[in-house]
């Protein structure tokens, strides 16, 4: 790998921070809307999916270390942050970083999980174009909340995750997803005879 492939890929993991940072930041340390918004899945597996599409060149076994580097980089991001937003009681900074990355065990298995499937996905993805790239990222976020229904229901037989307090955030969710898949059609590339 070159040095600009490197480069790229350590601006990607970067960012991947940064984005873990402001999700904490975002989900704070309440219940309600907040919480609902920190808590979507999408925004997770569409950061090595892009990072994957942005950093393989188009080689899904690249495109699965960048999103397995990045996943876990976000999860990274979050838990430190979590570590100045959450109030943990009288412990000192690294105690408290410890703390909130232990808490994130399981979150970080799945990220070793999904975030080089994903990073597979955006690379496969970019590889067809930057259309199929988009349409990935959509598909994520309308379907999540459909995901998040049937898992929900298969398993309390009713659906009110969350107690019900994050139904208006999955609401908004699809109806985002289905405005960008509107606006996505609308700029299909045209056929070429």
């Amino acid at each position: 790998m070159r040095g600009r492939g490197v480069g790229r890929i350590a601006l990607l993991v970067m960012a991947a921070v940064a984005f873990g940072a402001l999700e904490s930041l975002v989900k704070g340390n309440g219940a309600g809307v907040r919480d609902g918004i920190g808590n979507l899945s999408a925004p997770w597996v569409i950061v090595p999916l892009l990072a994957g599409a942005a950093g393989s060149r188009g080689s899904m076994l690249l495109g699965a270390v960048v999103g397995l580097l990045t996943s876990l980089a976000a999860l990274v991001g979050f838990y430190v942050t979590n570590a100045f937003v959450l109030d943990l009681g009288p412990h000192s900074t690294l105690h408290e970083i410890g703390l909130t990355l232990n808490a994130g065990n399981a979150w970080f298995k799945a990220g070793a999980m999904s975030g080089p499937a994903m990073g597979a996905l955006g690379a496969w993805a970019a590889r067809r174009g930057g259309f199929v790239v988009a349409w990935s990222v959509v598909a994520l976020v309308v379907f999540e909340p459909l995901v998040v229904y049937l898992t929900y229901l298969a398993s309390h037989g009713r659906f009110a995750a969350g107690d019900g307090q994050w139904n208006g955030v999955y609401a908004a969710e699809a109806a985002l997803g289905a405005l960008a898949a509107v606006a996505l059609w609308g700029t299909r590339p045209m056929k070429r005879d």
